[in-house]
């Protein structure tokens, strides 16, 4: 529910939604940064590849809430238990964020 406490501000936003697909995935590091910009352009980010370097503190409660939801959905889980997922985005995000989820 909080980004701020499940992203690590001493880590770049690209090392950490790397992370999952390194260990649970036999991906190459490029094929691994070619999904997670596109999935931040799925969750509007509006510059991907600066975000991907960025960390999260350079970012506002929404856009780190939308980065970590980003992270998990690279995995393409089975089964997703998310306690309010859109708490801090707008209500035009919202639906987006959703309906990606779904």
């Amino acid at each position: 529910q909080e980004p701020m406490v499940s992203l690590n501000p001493a880590v770049t936003i690209g090392e950490q939604m790397a992370e999952g697909l390194r260990l649970h995935s036999a991906m190459s590091r490029a094929e691994i940064k070619e999904r997670s910009l596109a999935m931040l352009e799925r969750i509007q980010i509006k510059d991907p590849g600066k975000c991907l370097a960025a960390y999260p503190h350079e970012f506002s409660g929404g856009m780190r809430q939308r980065i970590m939801l980003a992270s998990v959905m690279l995995l393409k889980p089975r089964l997703l238990i998310a306690d309010e997922p859109t708490t801090a985005l707008d209500t035009l995000v919202q639906r987006d964020v959703l309906d990606l989820m779904v």
